[in-house]
């Protein structure tokens, strides 16, 4: 029988075990009658240069004879119709677990199953290509992908392996969360962005940053302190020059070591908060670019009884 290409975990399927142990040749009685799997294996053993042939013409309507009843009760399994999701950030995005609530509902509405794959560790490139490599081990088995990415920096070879992996799984990607091309151009054919982009994110919190200091009466030589993270720099640009449109001469200092770690942007938005009271320049507004790090900011700001800052984040954390 044709060599499976899907087995329930942790059961290895027939074609990776043949590829693992280096098997050279391999010659197939009958095609595998499950329309899931007919073709796929010979493609797979193909593909990995494993040399394929299959039994004369009289001894395979022999077997499929003989396997008759086998072959009537795999043939009447429908096809299901998959669909991946891949997440690289779960545990410190609360919001992203409605999200994918919401999409398994409407994606059984419509009689599509959705195999989720969840990170070990949130904001590791190295999980999001290891889960984007074993989607794309399995694409036959997929009609289209979800995907949450994180989004590194210029330097970084992530947006690339985005547009590799987009390339090789051929099928319809939308990408949920963060947008991972700057440009349309850079978009692989069928790829498509749901949510905001983070410098819509920027301008919209500058704009609320605004009408609070000018609520407040604090628009004269304000001051305001931005604490981010080094992937979001397309944000905090933004607000910086949306805010600086809104307020002429509004000074604004970005500390980018934030990152997506609470206690470090903690430390960091206490030292620089402590600082300018001392040298009697006090921040007028904090802003946090993520919600990773908001709620520690502000603990920041409430420990030190001098910072009486305006303070903006993205709420998306439970607590």
């Amino acid at each position: 029988l044709e060599p499976c290409t899907t087995r329930k975990h942790p059961k290895q399927p027939c074609a990776d075990r043949l590829i693992e142990h280096r098997v050279k040749r391999v010659v197939i009685g009958q095609l595998d009658p499950d329309p899931r799997i007919r073709g796929a294996g010979i493609l797979r053993l193909r593909k990995h240069n494993v040399d394929v042939e299959l039994f004369p013409t009289r001894l395979m309507e022999q077997l499929e004879e003989m396997n008759a009843d086998f072959s009537r009760s795999r043939e009447a399994i429908p096809t299901p119709r998959r669909i991946a999701v891949v997440v690289a950030a779960y545990e410190d995005k609360v919001f992203i677990s409605k999200v994918l609530h919401k999409l398994l509902i409407e994606c059984a509405k419509h009689q599509f199953e959705c195999v989720v794959r969840l990170p070990n560790r949130d904001f590791s490139e190295e999980e999001q290509e290891r889960h984007l490599e074993d989607t794309l081990k399995y694409a036959n088995d997929y009609d289209g992908a979800v995907v949450f990415p994180i989004v590194l920096p210029r330097k970084s070879r992530n947006r690339f392996d985005l547009n590799g992996f987009a390339k090789a799984f051929a099928k319809p990607i939308v990408f949920l969360d963060a947008d991972p091309f700057p440009e349309r151009r850079q978009y692989p054919k069928r790829g498509y962005f749901v949510g905001y982009r983070n410098e819509d994110g920027g301008t919209l919190a500058a704009d609320s940053m605004a009408e609070r200091l000018t609520q407040t009466g604090r628009t004269k030589n304000a001051r305001v302190l931005v604490v981010a993270a080094e992937l979001q720099v397309a944000r905090q640009l933004s607000f910086k020059r949306a805010l600086r449109k809104r307020i002429p001469g509004c000074e604004v200092q970005i500390a980018s070591s934030g990152g997506f770690d609470r206690r470090v942007a903690k430390t960091v938005a206490k030292r620089l908060l402590e600082e300018a009271i001392r040298r009697r320049r006090p921040f007028d507004g904090v802003f946090a670019t993520n919600d990773e790090v908001a709620l520690r900011v502000l603990e920041a700001a409430c420990s030190i009884p001098e910072a009486e800052p305006v303070f903006f984040g993205f709420h998306g954390v439970a607590d």
